[in-house]
């Protein structure tokens, strides 16, 4: 195989693993969810595309949404509990 049809390969692949990546949440996870019956589940599909969308932001994205998440969490109790857990305060 020649540098031509490798490339032409890899593209192929890329493409497909794109493709999977992108649209496998909206095919797979409805699946699961009937064939577990747990409608819970589809929540899943929301999570993936949120988890793709902060891949994308930069990187105080994280650091806003762990402190954000941490204070909705029992009516803003759960960051000093956060914070007597990791600072053995």
């Amino acid at each position: 195989m020649n540098l031509e049809q490798r490339l032409w390969v890899f593209n192929l692949m890329s493409r497909i693993s794109m493709i999977i990546s992108k649209f496998g949440p909206i095919a797979i996870v409805p699946l699961l969810a009937f064939k577990f019956d747990n409608s819970w589940l589809l929540f899943g599909i929301l999570f993936s595309y949120f988890g793709s969308i902060v891949n994308m932001l930069k990187q105080w994205f994280y650091i806003i949404a762990t402190i954000v998440l941490f204070c909705i969490g029992d009516y803003g109790q759960s960051l000093p509990v956060f914070q007597r857990i990791v600072y053995h305060a």
